[in-house]
């Protein structure tokens, strides 16, 4: 690491994290074993949701920690909702469920063959992240290049261009929406819906983006 490396690495973190931050501490009540993987979590003034491996949500309305009913048993690895009413969840083998403020539903994945194996086919492949605009349009993406978009309820699959697998999509302030993953891969969808690959300023896995503000994404 150069001089400059270690300097602009410092200037980051003094502007982008309180320095004063609190100590973090276990959290008390939640019924979860040493063995359990969490991946995700989603929030709003009434209370939390907590998922992760074997289709596991927990939910805490500020007092207490329950076990949510959840009609499937696959990881769920990403959460997303503009509220309680419409909170999606995606997941391992192409797993989609939907809160809709009173118990979950599975929309989509998670087909099985009549041997009770998981089918080869291309709705069970695995998702990973997820995120949407303020109209309630949403998109998530997974392995060998998935894409999928919600509008008014329903999931559609849009070509991405690519077999890299993504792990993360980003809706920005000003309308665009990007998704990245493996070998660097990096993708725009253009006005017309159509995904474009970005130039690659390495060739590192891309898991997760945040909007810093307009115009500046990390």
């Amino acid at each position: 690491m150069t001089a400059t490396e270690t300097l602009s690495r410092r200037a980051l973190i003094h502007g982008q994290v309180p320095m004063d931050t609190a100590e973090w501490q276990p959290i008390e009540g939640l019924a979860a074993g040493s063995g359990d993987v969490f991946w995700a979590g989603w929030a709003d003034a009434e209370g939390v949701f907590v998922a992760g491996d074997e289709g596991v949500v927990f939910y805490f309305d500020g007092a207490v920690w329950a076990r949510m009913e959840v009609p499937a048993t696959l990881p769920v690895h990403a959460l997303w909702g503009l509220s309680r009413d419409e909170l999606w969840a995606v997941g391992w083998m192409g797993l989609i469920l939907r809160f809709d403020g009173t118990s979950w539903t599975r929309v989509r994945g998670g087909v099985t063959t009549d041997e009770n194996r998981y089918a080869a086919i291309p709705e069970n492949t695995p998702l990973f992240a997820i995120d949407g605009r303020a109209d309630g349009t949403a998109w998530a993406v997974g392995d060998t290049g998935t894409i999928l978009r919600c509008e008014a309820g329903a999931w559609v699959a849009e070509a991405s261009g690519t077999r890299a697998h993504l792990r993360c999509v980003r809706c920005l302030s000003d309308g665009q929406v990007l998704a990245a993953g493996a070998d660097g891969t990096i993708l725009r969808r253009s006005e017309e819906g159509l995904w474009e690959a970005q130039t690659r300023p390495h060739g590192s896995t891309f898991t997760a983006a945040l909007e810093v503000e307009p115009g500046t994404l990390l």
